[in-house]
Formats: structure tokens, sequence, C-alpha cells
């Protein structure tokens, strides 16, 4: 039902956009940086313990191996188009401790861990409000996910696997919301939210973003803000937990 609603609303987009076909698109793309912290838990569903996860911004940085962010909108009257890119290496290491049990006594497991994650949103909508001082779009499409993760064990535990790892891939239909705030001179504000999820992807996955812009030319808009990012996600055995949130700044070129 939820992918039958998003197709009859991106339709009529489609068809609202062939009607304005005579105006010009207009299109701005946003390479940006994005430091967030890191929490919840992976749980990779075989004889291995879940993961706690609770790292900060520092420790993101040193644990980051590379990472890529971009976003981009285009417009032709009140059609609008909208795709989002984030990518991201992490590893590090962390110790569980495993309580005592009738035949073991307690001890430190030592674990190596890496994950890399692929996230896109790409969505089409229209401006249901286009004022001098106030703009909002309503859009719906769809959010892929990538989530590579290894675990290695550093010590040899009988009965315990030496390594696992896991590559899960799917596609979630979201709904978003988008407001752009004309504030005092060359001040802006954009308010993002967007929401989804279904039964063959994951059980919620929602983000909200909130920036100031600046625009320092006609062509160039400085922005600082902040984005948070929920993931909760099960397939088979294979938990993901996660909420990755933290501070921005990206440089957008309008043409």
């Amino acid at each position: 039902m939820t992918y039958r609603v998003l197709a009859l609303f991106l339709t009529a987009v489609l068809f609202s956009g062939v009607a304005r076909a005579e105006e010009a698109w207009r299109l701005q793309v946003t390479p940006y940086l994005w430091g967030p912290g890191l929490e919840g838990n992976i749980d990779p569903g075989s004889s291995l313990p879940k993961i706690e996860i609770n790292r900060s911004l520092n420790d993101i940085l040193n644990d980051l191996e590379a990472a890529f962010f971009l976003t981009g909108t285009a417009r032709r009257g009140r059609f609008v188009a909208l795709a989002d890119f984030t990518w991201a290496k992490l590893s590090e290491n962390n110790n569980i401790g495993i309580p005592a049990t009738t035949f073991t006594p307690p001890f430190n497991l030592s674990l190596g861990l890496e994950v890399e994650l692929f996230e896109s949103t790409a969505a089409l909508g229209y401006t249901i409000v286009d004022r001098q001082d106030i703009a909002v779009d309503l859009l719906a499409g769809v959010r892929i996910w990538g989530v590579d993760t290894s675990v290695r064990v550093k010590q040899a535990i009988p009965y315990l696997p030496s390594k696992f790892s896991d590559d899960e891939t799917w596609v979630d239909p979201v709904l978003v919301a988008r407001s752009r705030i004309r504030l005092a001179g060359d001040w802006s504000a954009i308010l993002y939210a967007d929401v989804g999820g279904s039964a063959a992807g994951s059980d919620l996955t929602w983000q909200g973003i909130a920036t100031v812009n600046y625009q320092m030319t006609e062509a160039f808009f400085l922005s600082l803000g902040y984005r948070y990012l929920a993931l909760d996600y099960s397939h088979d055995s294979v938990k993901l937990d996660l909420q990755l949130g933290g501070p921005l700044a990206g440089l957008t070129y309008r043409f």
C-alpha cells in the first residue's frame, strides 16, 4: 500500500512538471562536511555478541577512514527534485566484558569492527507554499541503504567464529517536508524532515536537518547547521539500530 501511494504521488508530480516544461531549470549543488556522533548497536545475529556503540565526534574523527557528502536540488516552476548522497567508512577496536558462567570465568573479548555506510535519498515533489518570505515543499521518494559490517575476534575462543561479515542493501520509501525561510538581509534558513520504512526494508528511518544560510554572491551560499539520521533495521538475524547526529557546514553553488 505504501508503494502504491508513493507511485500515485510521483505520477501526479511528473505530470505537473510536464505542464511547466516551458520554464527554465534552477539547479543547486552542495558538497558539505558532516561531523556526527554515533550511537546504537549492531547485532550480527551469529554467536558473536551484540556490539554497543557510543562514539563522540572526536572518536569518529579518529576512527574515520574516508567520507563523502553531497546534496542537490532541481526546480522548474513549482516542481522540485532533490537528491542526497552519504558515504563513510569507519573502523574501531572494542572490548566487551563477558560475564562468568558455570564453566568459565569472566573475561574481556577484544573485537575489531569495520563499518562502511552508504545512504542516498532521491525524491520528487511540489512546492505547496511559494511566498516571498517562505516556501514549503512536499516530496516523496526512496532512500537506498548499504551497510557493510565486519567483526573480527582478536583472540581464539572455542566455538566462536574468528570473523563475521555481512553486507545489507535495501530500499525504503520516504516522505519529505522541506521549508525555506527568508530572514533579514542575505540570511535564510532551511528546515528539512523525512520519515520512511517498509516491511521489506527498515522498520523505521527518519532524518532532520536545520541550516542557517548566508548568500555570499549571486551564485554561492554558505550554510551551517545540524543533521540527525536514524535507522532501525532487522532482517533475518541481523539487527541495526543506529543514530548519527552532529554539525554540518556546506558550500552551495546555484546555477
